[in-house]
């Protein structure tokens, strides 16, 4: 079924008969009068395009047209393949559907849904053929532009066209018969537009002209109890009138935010406008004024004409909600039904605008009663291309009217038009109060809000099944906002460079549909038809979160719980903690996503988003490559993956979040993970008892990350964990000497826990430790390094005699020698030193090993250095360059390099460089009449340099 459904037409039917048809059970049916007739001859009649008035006498004939005047039609071919485009729009729209908003292009719309080539051929060589001049085809494939003499037109089609005056005295012409389609172009001709000039659209706009507002209301009014009376919306406009900020305060949306970036907004217009009014507006409150782009239609020169308010007000109020637009598109053409349908098919084929504000309209039964079915002359072309855009991802907001439920054409209710077209978002008014700071306190339905039942439209399909709708036909509005013919509800904005308070649909329209520019910023795609979403939240979870539901007010229909016919779904509530109509209408991107591998599964999660209503969890064994997810459904975290999952294989994840509408957001930041088994139990433990304490050591254990070390006074059983570290060893305080504890050691990592090791039995003792024993005293050059055989000591102290047997002083830091050796430093070569060793425990300090001595050794020094000039002849004089020292290396074995030494006549020695085990070295730096001492030194590869060189002096 279609989201909304076009009316069908069947043009080799005998019987002319249109039926709109629904497939649903319970599916609105609605037939419409026939719009043409088969002839004898084979021609076919196009019904209905004699004007009611000029049928019914309402209008006097003056005169017929001149017939040498040159006539402007639009001359409308069928959709080729409407059920095709119906179903297009239902999977666009269709969150389930694998082209889910893969909108198309305008020509790849003409090429789908065009006329054929052939049709196109056929009729316009029949149109030549009849004296008329096909001067261009639109861009959709669907529409002739075709002038032509009067008297070549109203031959054509077998008509006359005459002037007519109205009671009012005003003007138009229009045809005397029914257009007539010759033989070869019958059933490739469903329309013929501009035969008459008797349709004009009207501006749902009014300029408040009641009292002033009482600035005294801003503050609120102090009850007897002291509490304070929520007032009609709090002015701030420069004229008492509404500013943009007083809307944005009240429906809960930020102006500096989110606020159109980059996004062009295109207003449809049949006036002009003065562009000094704009930039005054837009400076007065410091708005960004956005790139103004006038597109004239159909030759009109864009001066401001009787309905310039509209245009105006139109730019001032949407630049004034979406303060960062890019760009606001303003079509501009006559007011004629010719033109109307020339704007809106340039709308549809520029494809530049994503949303469309449309502030004009006339009353269904009013085309009615100037041509008494018109549904395929305007209702139906502007309904195809409403079509169209819906299929290029545009979004249509029109007003609903603004004379209540009679539009100006009372007695009878009648729903305007094209807010009545199902494949647009109509808007209608409210009155809102809100409390002494500017919040939504409550909101009633408008007198004037246009709203009713189309007699042309059936029950499209998203409003089917929804409490409160009337059966019958397509209900109006959709929506509604504040902007009604009160003092609480009108708008300020500068027209002709004076301020005015204005109210109207015409005024709601446009901060919807700059709303809607902010939703596509936040998307970075457009959404499009608006419908399917807004009636989609409305019967969900979400329709208190998102509209507030006005249920009071009176247009001719009477507001109530749920839909109703003044105000459609009721306002918005734009944003609050995360939930409201702007974050439903769109799927937020997850953030904050992590994975922590397990035993054979992962667990992922993530920061919930409070508009989602579930997640999508994608996994794949590649880096950035997903296809389908591999969990749907999820609505809680934190959430396992443990289906199919493999130890030792990495797996990657990201998330989608699904809304409200069923859509889902774009993926999130990838995160991956590699599964494990728990580790493996540990081995090597072994335990060294203390004075009120133990200390255990066991082995690294394989992809453990830490370990828990665990105690009982049981053997065997009993255990808890008393520590959990991430290294190999734990010394146990604040025991009981001479009580029995038994020790088990367990390894974890991100799966888990291991089994635990072999139990350890330790018994802390008070007895001091025993002296160490195989103390060794190796020589090195200036040191001494002493080893012994560990005994379980917590650290040991190394002391120092220069006698043997002597009085031993400790050179070692109290607690810092934690291991069996020590190395003793700057010492004297040659001296001998005597070294004993004692252990330390919880206890204290043990009994001294026996003595050891060692004497250190000075590493020999090279020998034998000498130095001379080097020195050559140069044009008969000598020229030195340097010195070069000679030297036998060092005796030592392993020497590696040597380090040469230069003092400059009787200062000290620097060192002048490092070279390689080589025994010569040239000094080049070197200056005439300077002393120069030098001594080298010789390097073993365990870093030790030897003593120095005797010295060797050159005169330079």
């Amino acid at each position: 079924m279609t989201i909304f459904k076009k009316m069908g037409t069947f043009w080799n039917l005998t019987m002319a008969v249109l039926v709109l048809l629904s497939s649903l059970a319970n599916a609105q049916e609605k037939k419409l009068t026939a719009h043409f007739k088969n002839n004898p001859d084979g021609s076919q009649t196009l019904l209905n395009y004699v004007p009611g008035e000029v049928s019914k006498g309402k209008a006097q004939r003056i005169a017929h047209a001149n017939s040498n005047q040159t006539l402007d039609l639009r001359i409308i071919l069928p959709v080729k393949d409407q059920a095709g485009l119906d179903q297009l729009i239902k999977n666009l729209y269709d969150p389930q559907s694998p082209i889910y908003h893969k909108f198309i292009t305008p020509e790849q719309f003409a090429q789908q849904f065009g006329a054929s080539a052939l049709d196109f051929s056929i009729v316009q060589e029949n149109l030549k053929s009849l004296g008329l001049t096909v001067k261009r085809q639109s861009k959709n494939g669907l529409i002739l532009s075709v002038t032509g003499p009067l008297s070549k037109v109203e031959h054509a089609f077998k008509l006359n066209v005459n002037n007519y005056k109205r009671s009012d005295g005003t003007l138009f012409f229009a045809p005397d018969a029914d257009p007539t389609i010759p033989t070869p172009m019958a059933g490739k001709i469903k329309a013929v537009i501009g035969l008459d000039n008797a349709v004009k659209f009207q501006a749902f706009n009014h300029k408040y002209t009641g009292p002033k507002q009482n600035k005294s209301l801003q503050k609120g009014i102090v009850t007897a109890t002291g509490g304070v009376k929520a007032q009609p919306l709090a002015h701030h406009g420069p004229n008492g009138g509404l500013e943009p900020q007083d809307v944005a305060k009240a429906y809960n949306f930020t102006l500096n935010t989110t606020d159109g970036n980059n996004q062009t907004l295109a207003l449809f217009e049949l006036d002009g406008y003065l562009a000094s009014d704009i930039s005054t507006y837009a400076g007065y409150f410091g708005f960004h004024l956005p790139s103004l782009q006038n597109v004239l239609i159909d030759g009109y020169d864009g001066s401001a004409g009787p309905s310039t308010d509209e245009v105006t007000l139109d730019i001032e109020i949407a630049l004034g909600i979406a303060q960062g637009l890019k760009q606001i598109l303003v079509y501009e053409a006559q007011n004629t039904a010719l033109n109307y349908i020339d704007e809106w098919e340039r709308i549809a084929s520029d494809n530049i605008a994503q949303v469309v504000s449309v502030s004009w309209g006339i009353a269904e039964q009013s085309i009615a009663n100037i041509i008494l079915f018109s549904g395929f002359s305007i209702l139906d072309t502007e309904h195809t291309l409403f079509q169209q855009m819906a299929t290029q991802g545009v979004t249509i907001m029109v007003a609903s009217g603004d004379a209540g439920a009679y539009n100006t054409s009372g007695p009878t209710t009648n729903a305007s038009s094209p807010a009545s077209d199902p494949g647009v978002t109509a808007v209608g008014i409210s009155a809102l109060t809100t409390d002494p700071s500017g919040n939504w306190s409550s909101e009633t339905g408008s007198s004037e809000s246009g709203g009713g039942i189309s007699g042309t439209w059936p029950v499209p399909l998203y409003q089917q099944g929804l409490a409160g709708i009337t059966a019958g036909g397509r209900n109006v509005p959709d929506v509604a906002l504040t902007a009604d013919n009160s003092l609480s509800s009108c708008y300020d904005v500068l027209i002709g460079g004076s301020w005015g308070c204005y109210w109207g649909s015409s005024v709601a329209t446009p901060i919807w549909a700059a709303l809607v520019t902010r939703v596509n910023q936040v998307r970075q795609t457009p959404i499009g038809f608006l419908n399917p979403s807004l009636y989609t939240i409305a019967q969900g979870s979400h329709n208190a979160l998102d509209y507030h539901d006005i249920t009071s007010g009176n247009n001719g229909f009477s507001a109530g719980i749920g839909y109703d016919l003044v105000t459609g779904l009721g306002s918005l509530i734009g944003s609050v903690s995360g939930l409201g109509l702007y974050n439903d209408l769109f799927a937020a991107t997850p953030s904050g996503l992590t994975a922590t591998a397990g035993n054979a599964q992962v667990t992922l999660s993530w920061s919930l988003i409070p508009a989602a209503v579930s997640y999508k969890i994608y996994r794949s064994t590649t880096s950035n490559s997903y296809s389908t997810p591999t969990y749907t459904g999820i609505t809680s975290l934190p959430y396992t993956d443990n289906t199919n999952v493999i130890n030792g294989t990495t797996y990657y994840y990201v998330v989608t979040s699904v809304s409200i509408l069923g859509e889902e957001s774009t993926f999130s930041s990838q995160v991956s993970a590699t599964p494990i088994a728990p580790p493996s139990a540990p081995t090597g433990q072994n335990g060294t008892p203390g004075n009120t304490q133990a200390t255990i050591n066991w082995n690294v254990t394989p992809t453990a990350t830490s370990y828990h070390v665990k105690r009982s006074l049981t053997s065997g059983s009993g255990y808890s964990t008393i520590a959990t570290v991430t290294g190999t060893s734990f010394t146990d305080s604040g025991l009981s000497n001479n009580t029995p504890y038994y020790y088990v050691i367990s390894a974890l990592n991100a799966s888990g826990e291991g089994a635990n090791s072999v139990e350890i039995p330790l018994t802390p003792l008070a007895t001091l430790p025993l002296a160490p024993t195989g103390v060794n005293a190796a020589s090195g050059n200036k040191q001494v390094t002493l080893t012994w055989n560990a005994n379980g000591a917590t650290s040991y102290n190394v002391k120092r005699s220069p006698t043997s047997g002597g009085s031993y002083s400790t050179v070692s830091t109290p607690g810092a020698v934690t291991t069996p050796s020590y190395t003793d430093t700057n010492l004297t070569n040659g001296t001998t030193y005597y070294y004993v060793v004692s252990a330390v425990n919880g206890t204290g300090e043990g009994a001294n090993s026996f003595e050891v001595s060692a004497a250190p050794q000075g590493m020999p020094a090279p020998t034998n250095i000498k130095a001379t000039l080097l020195a050559a002849r140069v044009g008969g004089r000598i020229v030195y360059g340097g010195v070069v020292l000679y030297w036998a290396q060092s005796i030592a074995p392993g020497v590696v390099q040597n380090k040469i030494y230069r003092s400059v006549g009787a200062g000290a020695y620097s060192l002048l460089a490092t070279v390689g085990a080589s025994t010569s070295y040239t000094d080049k730096n070197t200056t005439k009449g300077t002393v120069y001492n030098y001594k080298v030194t010789a390097f073993n590869s365990s870093g030790v340099e030897s003593l120095a060189s005797n010295s060797v002096t050159v005169n330079y």
